[in-house]
């Protein structure tokens, strides 16, 4: 019997570099703990015009995305035991 084993490993590549994406999932299609993924998001979810009563954030907390994502038009998400130093 076999199991399947946890993705460790998530490729996300940028909307319209189809010709990254099936190179990374023809690179990967043996490694069953891979998965390469497009990615979905389509713009802002968030609306300008509605606000929120109090809001204690002081910045934003979405960060700059990774260097990769415009050098090489993917990011690669790390398991998460592994982003904790």
């Amino acid at each position: 019997m076999e199991t399947s084993s946890p993705t460790e490993y998530l490729f996300v590549v940028r909307r319209g570099c189809e010709d990254k994406l099936e190179f990374l999932k023809s690179t990967f299609v043996e490694r069953t703990r891979v998965r390469v993924i497009p990615d979905r998001r389509q713009g802002e979810r968030r609306r300008a015009d509605v606000g929120v009563p109090l809001d204690r954030r002081r910045a934003d907390r979405r960060g700059q995305p990774p260097p990769s994502w415009d050098l090489a038009d993917y990011v690669l998400v790390l398991p998460r035991n592994q982003h904790a130093l």
